[in-house]
Parts: C-alpha cells; structure tokens; sequence
C-alpha cells in the first residue's frame, strides 16, 4: 500500500432534530458539503433527522504528536466555521486512519480465485467509491459466472472487465485527494478562485463520472 501523506477522521454526530442543515446547502438527507483549508478539509453529510455524518482530513504534517487524536483532531479544526467545532467535539467516537491506496496490477485471478473489492484494487475515500467499487465487483462477477461455464474463462472475463474501470477511479480519486489537500498558499488561493468561476457541470464532473456505472458490461473473451 501506498501512503498518500494525509489521514482521515471519520465520525458520527446526533444533533437536535431541529438543527436546520439547510445553512450549510443540505436541502435533503444524503445531501453533503466540503469546505477546505490549508492541507485540511471537512465534510458534513445528512444522514436523517438528528445524524449527521462527517469526515475531516488533514496533511500528516500537520498534525500535533503531543496530543491524543481527538485534541489533536480539535485543535486543527478549532478555528472552523459553525457547526464544525460542535460536530467533532460532540461526536460519540471518531475512527482515525492514514490514506492509503494502491496502483492496482493484474492478475486477479490465479486458478480458481478471486479477488475484488480492496484486496484487488483499495482506493483513496475521496469519492466514496471503495465499498461501491466492490458491489459493483460482485455484481459484474456474477454476470460473468453465469454467461460463462468454463470457470477459469469466466474469471479471467471479470477480470479483463472490471479492471479499466477500476483504475480510472483509483486515479482520480488520488488526483482529487492531491486537490484538495493543497497546503502551499498560493496553490489554496488558485483552487479557491478555480472553485468559485468554474461551472458546477464541470466541478461535479468527476462525481458523477464515479458513479457511472451500468451492470453489467463485460468485456469480449
């Protein structure tokens, strides 16, 4: 695995039901926001009334040795607009993890296993896309199960088949992790600018583009 030089604190918040998340642009539940700092950012998430789930990265450089992760989680975040501040110091727990991924490779398939999900192909969460990208694995294996009695041809057709896909996203989920995780000042005040004058067709290009995914499509073996 590959360390992409950031981390990643992952959390859970119940706010009052009252809480009018509509400030922050999230008209319905499954909406989300990012806002982004200096080699930080911060994501909130509308799970329902009452939850909000969020996510904050922050360069490893960054972050403080001499405090636990939680205060060192605050600390990074203590200046940030509301509810930010409330959401971490709030939240019943928050899972911690180093960013990693890996430049997947073929094969997949040796003899008669394979792999999917992570262990073929872990990716960067910039996109969401790990837990998705193996459904989607399953999915396209099935298909390739059933078309194809010869199991070892079977295989290596899911195989040839998810493999571009997979790629692809590994790549601009890494790409859009470099983005945002931009910590030179000049660099932050470019991306601001790029943000603000770009179409929101283009901005949201590459989401949209993640989770294009129509089953089953395999390829020709």
């Amino acid at each position: 695995l590959s360390n992409r030089d950031y981390s990643v604190w992952r959390g859970v918040t119940y706010v009052d039901p009252s809480f009018d998340a509509r400030q922050l642009g999230l008209e319905h539940d499954g909406d989300f926001s990012e806002s982004y700092g200096r080699g930080t950012r911060f994501g909130i998430l509308r799970l329902g009334p009452g939850r909000i789930h969020w996510y904050a990265t922050a360069n490893n450089s960054l972050i403080p040795r001499d405090l636990s992760e939680r205060a060192a989680l605050q600390k990074l975040f203590a200046g940030w607009h509301s509810p930010v501040p409330d959401l971490i110091a709030n939240a019943e727990n928050a899972i911690h993890s180093k960013v990693q991924d890996r430049l997947s490779t073929l094969p997949w398939v040796v003899g008669r296993v394979a792999i999917l999900g992570d262990a073929a192909h872990p990716i960067s969460p910039n996109f969401g896309q790990g837990a998705c990208l193996a459904i989607e694995d399953a999915v396209v294996l099935a298909a390739c199960l059933q078309a194809q009695q010869n199991l070892p041809r079977a295989l290596r057709r899911y195989e040839i088949s998810r493999y571009p896909r997979c790629l692809e996203i590994l790549f601009m989920s890494r790409e859009a992790g470099r983005f945002a995780q931009f910590q030179n000042r000049t660099l932050v005040r470019l991306r601001k600018h790029f943000i603000k004058l770009a179409p929101l067709a283009f901005t949201t290009f590459w989401f949209r583009r993640s989770c294009d995914f129509h089953p089953p499509t395999l390829a020709a073996y």
